[in-house]
């Protein structure tokens, strides 16, 4: 992927454009912590087009326990690389892509923009906080490579029930025969 703009962060960024950083340092290690420590507790996180079918918007809570689902499907880390950052008042948008393995050994290519919202903390600790996200996944990727990853995971799963159960009935035997 090759593209005539790339970006380079400034030496000084912003204490918005830090926060949306560290939230993208965070989901390229697949760090929920890391990732928590970036939003704020009101947080409304929303997966784009609503063509994919993802639930409309998520709290904080929700958000992070879909992120731990998704980042169990890879092998870590995941790398992102950022191709252009736009930053006005309290919004960061950020067009990235992210390259990485499944926990199945298939490649994962992913192009994206996300919308951040910039705020001061509720919590009153004076640190910039992600209010809202909007993420505009690459659509083919998110319905193709998703469900697919999802149905190799099951079967690998099953396969490894199987196996356990085959080798628990041949120990059995074993003892039987004894």
């Amino acid at each position: 992927m090759s593209y005539s703009y790339p970006w380079t962060c400034p030496p000084n960024p912003s204490p918005s454009l830090r926060t949306a950083l560290a939230y993208i340092s965070a989901s390229e290690q697949c760090d929920d912590k890391k990732l928590a420590d970036t939003l704020d507790p009101t947080l409304e996180h929303s997966i784009l087009p609503q063509s994919l079918q993802r639930p409309q918007v998520l709290s904080k809570t929700l958000y992070l326990e879909y992120f731990r689902g998704f980042g169990k499907m890879f092998q870590k880390p995941i790398r992102r690389t950022i191709h252009e950052v736009i930053e006005m008042g309290d919004h960061i948008v950020i067009h990235a892509s992210a390259n990485g393995q499944s926990i199945t050994g298939h490649e994962y290519n992913n192009e994206y923009m996300i919308v951040f919202r910039m705020m001061a903390s509720s919590t009153g600790d004076g640190s910039r906080k992600i209010g809202s996200v909007k993420e505009f996944a690459d659509s083919q990727a998110s319905s193709s490579f998703i469900p697919a990853e999802r149905r190799r995971i099951a079967a690998a799963e099953a396969e490894a029930r199987a196996a356990a159960r085959a080798t628990q009935g041949q120990s059995n035997l074993a003892r039987t025969r004894r």
